[in-house]
């Protein structure tokens, strides 16, 4: 394949393709991302990638996931993937598509004893829980277990008891960890955060993870290659095309006030269109301050919540550096 110039900017690997092609072929990547984000849990072992390959039909493929799924040497179950479209009822959809995961495991009449744990870990570049006091935490992890019991008198303090199947959800909030002083708390994180978040403006010398540090490497490796950053851009434009498809339907059906009514269909119609002017507004600006924008920050834009286009357009007053600007949310 032919190269591009030395001098190209990474891509991004938020982009679900890019991330696809990361990490599905880097098992001990994936294992070492995996376990940090389920955080003080036993480590899990990752022996296999049961999807290691994308067909040029997955790149533009009609509400294709680009997700790397996994087992254990425990026979467990992982699917992990790379979200950063705030989705409406993103939980309940994550949830939804594990418990398939776990239903698919077995046929009719066969033993409900074949069953293995089935882990859900997801990369978000948006704000999933928003309640108050839930911004001080970024790094969630949801499992089955038994409501705490009362310590017995002469005993010591009972774990939580967890079911041996478990459905366990994982979620990584990007925008919230950027603040929470991880890197003081848990660097190996905090590095693939920064690696996240903004690859093209990481100083190097502040990423001390080694795993980290081979992730860039392999970055590197992938966008240099013309074929990859063609295919890489063509998943950008598909999924904008058809967020854009959506949201035209969405705001249709809410205007004629199908399934919530029409007062709440037009208010909604109105918030959304709303945030895309808030959008375009904020690209002219930042195109006028600092050039260009490459396709990965016109869709990071597009793609962004309300909350997070106020606290760009706060941030583009005083930043001097587009990664400052992008660097600043709630």
């Amino acid at each position: 394949m032919p190269s591009v110039s030395s001098d190209a900017p990474l891509l991004d690997p938020k982009n679900d393709y890019v991330f696809k092609r990361l990490f599905a072929q880097r098992i001990d990547l994936l294992t070492d991302l995996v376990n940090l984000v389920r955080g003080e849990t036993e480590p899990l072992k990752l022996t296999e990638i049961l999807n290691p390959h994308i067909l040029p039909e997955d790149i533009t493929g009609k509400q294709i996931v680009l997700d790397v799924r996994a087992l254990d040497s425990r026979g467990r179950s992982i699917d992990v993937e790379v979200q950063v479209r705030a989705q409406r009822d993103y939980s309940a959809r994550a949830l939804y598509y594990l418990a398939r995961s776990l239903v698919d495991q077995i046929g009719e009449s066969e033993a409900y004893g074949r069953l293995r744990s089935v882990i859900g870990v997801s990369i978000l570049d948006f704000q999933l829980f928003r309640e108050p006091g839930d911004e001080a935490n970024g790094q969630w992890r949801f499992a089955m277990r038994a409501d705490p019991q009362p310590d017995q008198p002469d005993q010591p303090p009972r774990p939580p008891r967890e079911l041996e199947v478990q459905l366990e959800l994982n979620f990584l909030e990007l925008p919230k960890l950027a603040r929470l002083g991880l890197e003081k708390t848990n660097k190996p994180l905090y590095d693939w955060c920064l690696f996240f978040s903004n690859p093209n403006g990481v100083d190097m010398e502040q990423i001390t993870h080694p795993d980290v540090k081979e992730a860039f490497a392999v970055l590197k490796s992938v966008s240099a290659t013309a074929q990859e950053r063609a295919d890489a851009e063509k998943r950008i434009k598909y999924v904008r095309d058809l967020n854009a498809m959506i949201g035209a339907g969405w705001d249709e059906g809410k205007a004629a006030g199908i399934e919530i009514g029409r007062s709440e269909g037009i208010a909604e119609g109105k918030a959304v269109g709303k945030a895309e002017g808030k959008a375009e507004l904020l690209e002219r600006q930042l195109t006028r301050k600092f050039g260009a924008l490459s396709e990965a920050s016109r869709s990071r834009l597009l793609l962004a919540t309300d909350d997070e286009l106020n606290d760009w357009s706060e941030a583009l007053l005083v930043a001097t550096t587009l990664e400052e600007v992008f660097g600043t949310s709630r």
